[in-house]
């Protein structure tokens, strides 16, 4: 959970003086400038890779996931610190036994 405040309360300070820039216009030029579309294509498939092992971890200690999909197009790293937020939670309840192999 500290984590995921880290990272909103930064995100907020390093974007205080842009706030400006986020309008529509600064925002369909984020998503058609061709360096941004290969970089947003890279990080699809990062974010594929990434749910992967997710999705594989969720199962082995019985976790759902879903809610981080809402953050993938804007900040994937809310859903992911939300995801490890929840496991460390699920995992530190007294009487949790890990599978074999963890």
């Amino acid at each position: 959970m500290k984590l995921l405040v880290v990272f909103v309360v930064s995100i907020i300070l390093l974007n205080w003086g842009r706030w400006s820039a986020w309008d529509a216009e600064g925002f369909a030029l984020y998503l058609t400038h061709p360096v941004m579309q290969t970089t947003l294509f890279d990080f699809a498939w990062v974010l594929a890779i990434l749910t992967f092992f997710i999705h594989q971890d969720a199962k082995r200690h019985g976790l759902r996931y879903w809610y981080i999909f809402p953050t993938f197009p804007v900040m994937p790293t809310i859903g992911l610190l939300i995801y490890l937020w929840m496991r460390q939670r699920k995992l530190a309840r007294p009487g949790t036994v890990l599978p074999p192999g963890d």
